[in-house]
């Protein structure tokens, strides 16, 4: 579950929650109205995973409506919930990292890493930091592809 506070100088209880289930979707609500969602997304992204006790939705500090994904493969996948809407639809992710499935032994399969955690830098807009079951520890920037692509 991911956190969000709206601005520092409001009630703490005025926080938009991003919920991440182990179906792929990510519902966000108010915190002061939770039975209906602001909006919600279903993503694809390919389960390796047999296990889901990695999942992690973490908003970005530092750019307003972003959150990243990960602990279903060895994937971190990033969102803009801007176009989201309050019934669920596929959306599709501005970037995935896939480097910790590079950064593996060979004489491992590659579908068996598993991104474990990751957390936006403070400051950096577009930086992250994660890491995999292979041990691997990344920090890494992202650009929007769907920007590159208009």
């Amino acid at each position: 579950m991911g956190l969000k506070k709206r601005h520092v100088h409001t009630d703490p209880a005025a926080c938009a929650v991003a919920r991440l289930s182990s179906a792929c979707q990510v519902l966000v609500t108010d915190l002061r109205s939770p039975r209906s969602p602001l909006c919600q997304a279903k993503m694809t992204i390919h389960q390796d995973a047999p296990c889901l006790d990695f999942m992690t939705v973490t908003w970005a500090p530092a750019l307003d409506q972003c959150v990243a994904v990960s602990g279903f493969n060895g994937a971190v996948h990033i969102y803009d919930t801007q176009s989201w809407g309050p019934a669920a639809t596929e959306a599709e992710p501005l970037f995935i990292h896939k480097g910790h499935r590079m950064s593996h032994d060979p004489d491992r399969d590659r579908d068996s890493v598993v991104v474990t955690t990751h957390v936006w830098h403070p400051w950096k807009p577009r930086t992250v930091l994660s890491a995999a079951t292979n041990g691997s520890l990344h920090v890494w920037d992202w650009a929007d592809q769907t920007a590159v692509h208009r």
